[in-house]
């Protein structure tokens, strides 16, 4: 809707967040009785990829970056809240809430999300900093085929189709390499 041109003063803009909000698990600001209050994001409203109404990563790093495109700024209290999940889940290592389900998904817009927020660095929930950018980047480069492309074990939403891998691999690894 931004790169459209939409003006921010459109009623579509509040319908979209208002959807975005509605898939938060945050209690201040999601109206809907399943909500929980840990940050994080669902599939849809209601319904998780995790089981139930859990919080998993890719669609909490998806649902911070559509806050931020939504011009949502850093200092609202659902980035914070989500900013919190993020601490207290980070990892470069599975799909927080679905292991290596969709994981090169969660690469992808793990790095986005962090890219288009401005966040550097992470101190998780235990105190630990983590360049993002380094860590992502040597879990990727570990990753790798000999032959060069990427693939996961877990063929679930055509994972194991190493074109599309390969793909989100380049734009996780692209949106990394920007400031």
């Amino acid at each position: 809707m931004k790169e459209a041109g939409l003006p921010a003063n459109s009623s579509a803009w509040d319908k979209a967040i208002m959807f975005l909000q509605r898939t938060q698990n945050f209690k201040e600001t999601n109206d809907q009785g399943w909500a929980t209050d840990d940050g994080g994001f669902v599939y849809y409203p209601g319904f998780s990829t995790a089981g139930g109404t859990r919080s998993y990563g890719s669609a909490t790093y998806a649902g911070i970056m559509s806050y931020v495109w939504s011009n949502v700024k850093k200092d609202d209290p659902r980035v914070k809240s989500v900013l919190k999940w993020v601490q207290d889940n980070y990892t470069v290592d599975e799909n927080p809430g679905i292991g290596q389900k969709t994981v090169y998904y969660y690469y992808m817009v793990f790095a986005k999300a962090l890219q288009a927020v401005g966040e550097p660095v992470i101190v998780d929930g235990k105190g630990v900093r983590h360049n993002w950018r380094e860590e992502l980047g040597r879990k990727l480069l570990s990753l790798q085929h000999p032959e060069g492309y990427w693939v996961n074990t877990v063929p679930d939403e055509m994972q194991d189709n190493k074109v599309l891998v390969t793909t989100f691999t380049m734009m996780a690894i692209e949106a990394a390499l920007q400031p």
